[in-house]
């Protein structure tokens, strides 16, 4: 391995931030931040809503940490887009349109919608006219299956049934092959993964939470955004220093859903996390 020059070695850039020294000494992975609704209304206390206001926020602090907007071309090309963040929006909902899309054209940003095609055209959720106009604005337009229903529990021919209908209906309505695939809740199997493979689905986002530190197409971690994220927290995550503390938070969710039944994680998860709708 070739030496660096001493000068590079004798006289390295030190920030005077103890944040940025610590990131300094890291080199920065790739992130995945995953939102769903984005609602100004008070009445919507879902847990993965989040607020305009907290999507700007989050925006402003990519930035200030030194994150830059990834190539996507250049990830379906197989680089490591280190230092890159892409904003992934799921299940087609309308406020993709009246919320998100007005923020992501003030900020120049770009976002990935995945989008489960059964739910088009229904109240709350995006016609297909809108998702036209989202990927004429530049935005990508990914896979949700067409039900949003678990994959991993189906047969093949299921699979084949729920990838196959979503494509041809985002096709018909971009003109374009979908690259892209997040399976509904993150479940998936090796079936699910093969049948995408098949279908030309060349990166699958999952649930998994983490960062990307070198990206594994077909296994994409992300930062699950909610309503209880703080920019602290999110903060901590792209300095580096809560990366462990949400790896760990993952395996403890994992083994608590394990445990109890559905219903009584999410009674769990509200108590653990009441409504502060902010504006």
């Amino acid at each position: 391995m070739q030496a660096k020059p001493l000068f590079v070695q004798t006289f390295r850039f030190v920030p005077k931030d103890p944040r940025l020294r610590f990131r300094a000494r890291l080199r920065l992975p790739m992130l995945f931040l995953t939102y769903h609704k984005v609602s100004a209304a008070s009445a919507d206390q879902e847990f993965y809503t989040v607020s305009p206001g907290q999507l700007s926020e989050h925006l402003a602090l990519l930035k200030e940490h030194r994150y830059r907007p990834g190539d996507l071309d250049a990830l379906l090309a197989g680089k490591n887009e280190e230092s890159a963040y892409f904003l992934t929006f799921d299940d087609g909902t309308l406020d993709h349109v009246t919320h998100v899309l007005p923020l992501l054209q003030v900020s120049g940003e770009r976002g990935i919608f995945f989008i489960p095609t059964a739910k088009l055209d229904h109240p709350g959720y995006l016609t297909r006219a809108q998702v036209l106009e989202l990927s004429e604005a530049g935005h990508a337009i990914g896979c949700h299956s067409h039900e949003h229903r678990r994959l991993d529990t189906m047969t093949d021919a299921q699979i084949e049934e729920q990838l196959g209908t979503s494509l041809g209906i985002l096709r018909e309505i971009t003109g374009r092959a979908c690259l892209l695939f997040a399976p509904p809740g993150g479940y998936s199997s090796a079936s699910v993964r093969r049948i995408a493979t098949q279908r030309g689905l060349h990166a699958v986002r999952t649930m998994a939470w983490g960062v990307n530190r070198p990206a594994r197409l077909d296994a994409l971690e992300c930062i699950p955004i909610n309503r209880a994220t703080t920019c602290a927290q999110l903060g901590k995550i792209l300095d580096g220093r809560g990366v462990g503390w949400l790896k760990a938070l993952y395996v403890g969710k994992q083994a608590l859903k394990s445990l109890i039944s559905p219903r009584s994680y999410e009674r769990m998860r509200s108590f653990l996390h009441p409504s502060n709708p902010r504006d």
